[in-house]
């Protein structure tokens, strides 16, 4: 009973090397009402999901790191899902990408063609709505997300965390998606280094129309100020109410900027701002648009290279009473970079000036350790209290957690609160130790 049916394309496309599959709701498919997926602005006939026994379907948990078994392969072909091939690193070790040239304008289309051909001779290529196409192509090494927009579209370079349609109905023609270039098994398609992609997006940014500067996913330099980029939450919120969601070129570029400054001025409580940016999103002028907003925002990862800033300068373009202004909005207790430009200084002048094991005392022997839990009963210690994580670890913490699958619990930092110590003592309290007491039991064990 476990035997595949012969028509089943999922197993065909495993059969030839492409393991890492998910399933398409299709067009017009009746929607649960508590799946996000009917919420607006999620584009169906697009985007994963799963058909349960009362005929609705819901979003698909998980695909962008899951693997499907056997099992899921017949229990897709058998709600008639259309079919994705999931991007980034494959089964075999290479990495697989799909370049999507996402314009309208025959000429704009014309010149990416012939530069994707140049480089990649007869790549797999993929027709939902001409002239619009995305070309399949199989690489040594990792390349991030990549996109450049020009006057007509965008050209995006989709690998981890994404997927492409491989057979289903397009959502917008209600006809088959074709492979004008067919799909070849995976091991056929040629393995080229991934500046070759490099190469490409860098020609077509002096051929296409009014092109603009090629972004590149998590391309933040590691010394970027992550505190300068974070913003009041509230504050933060209040931009985004008066930055209008126009689509203009470069189009999904903008948005995945956008994203980006929304998840570096909230990287210190990620549930506010993915709230914030799904609010934002939810404003699109377009009546079919073309990304999920939560995908989006969680697949921007540390450090960040765009933030409250540039937020609080759209947002002062914008506001048509002039009342908003960047330079008040930046002034908001935030992150005190002057204390922790003097806490550096203060340590490495006491370990400079003392004698040989005698630095650490000198620094720290005034400092009383705080017991940030208390009296607390040890069963209600799984929420720490505000203050209690670093910023600097908070993000990674619940990135991790949200990777490997762990509850979060909702917590809204209130970090815009912060010490003014007296002048006379500035040295000494701007370097702050917090030692965690950990309750212990009458036996001694913790």
């Amino acid at each position: 009973m476990n035997a595949q049916s012969p028509n089943n394309k999922f197993q065909k496309l495993r059969e030839a090397g492409y393991w890492l599959t998910v399933p398409i709701v299709p067009p017009g498919s009746p929607l649960s009402p508590r799946s996000v997926l009917s919420k607006p602005g999620k584009k169906i006939g697009k985007v994963p999901g799963v058909r349960h026994a009362d005929g609705l379907w819901s979003s698909l948990p998980n695909w962008q790191v899951s693997e499907p078994t056997e099992r899921d392969l017949r229990k897709w072909h058998g709600m008639s899902a259309g079919i994705g091939i999931r991007t980034g690193l494959q089964h075999d070790g290479t990495y697989l990408y799909a370049i999507d040239a996402d314009t309208k304008v025959q000429a704009c289309a014309d010149i990416i063609h012939a530069q994707v051909e140049g480089l990649f001779k007869d790549a797999p290529t993929r027709v939902g709505e001409a002239p619009k196409a995305l070309y399949v192509v199989r690489c040594s090494g990792e390349v991030e997300y990549t996109s450049i927009g020009f006057t007509g579209g965008v050209v995006e370079i989709l690998g981890k965390g994404k997927q492409f349609v491989a057979s289903a109905i397009h959502p917008g023609t209600l006809r088959e998606y074709e492979w004008t270039q067919k799909l070849r098994p995976l091991c056929d398609l040629p393995i080229c280094a991934p500046e070759y992609i490099s190469g490409l997006m860098a020609s077509l940014q002096g051929l296409l129309p009014e092109a603009g500067a090629i972004y590149r996913e998590g391309g933040a330099r590691r010394d970027t100020p992550q505190g300068s980029l974070a913003g009041d939450p509230d504050t933060v919120g209040a931009a985004l109410r008066l930055i209008p969601n126009v689509y203009e070129p470069p189009g999904r570029a903008k948005f995945v900027k956008m994203a980006a400054a929304v998840r570096g001025a909230c990287q210190n409580d990620y549930e506010r701002g993915l709230e914030l940016f799904v609010e934002w999103a939810e404003k699109a002028n377009v009546p079919d648009p073309q990304d999920d907003p939560e995908q989006t925002y969680k697949s921007i990862k540390a450090p960040f290279a765009v933030g409250a800033p540039w937020l609080f300068e759209l947002a002062e373009a914008a506001d048509p009473t002039g009342k908003f202004k960047k330079a008040d909005a930046c002034a908001l207790p935030w992150f005190d970079e002057v204390a922790a430009a003097a806490a550096i200084t203060a340590g490495e002048e006491a370990l400079a000036g003392a004698p040989a094991g005698e630095a650490a005392s000198s620094v720290f022997d005034d400092v009383e350790p705080i017991d940030i839990f208390g009296d607390a009963d040890p069963s209600e210690l799984d929420t720490p209290p505000d203050g209690a994580i670093p910023p600097i670890i908070g993000p990674w913490a619940r990135d991790e957690a949200r990777r490997k699958g762990v509850p979060l619990f909702p917590m809204r930092r209130r970090l815009q609160r912060r010490l003014s110590p007296p002048a006379s003592s500035a040295s000494k309290a701007a370097v702050s130790v917090f030692r965690v007491m950990r309750p212990t039991t009458k036996s001694g064990r913790s």
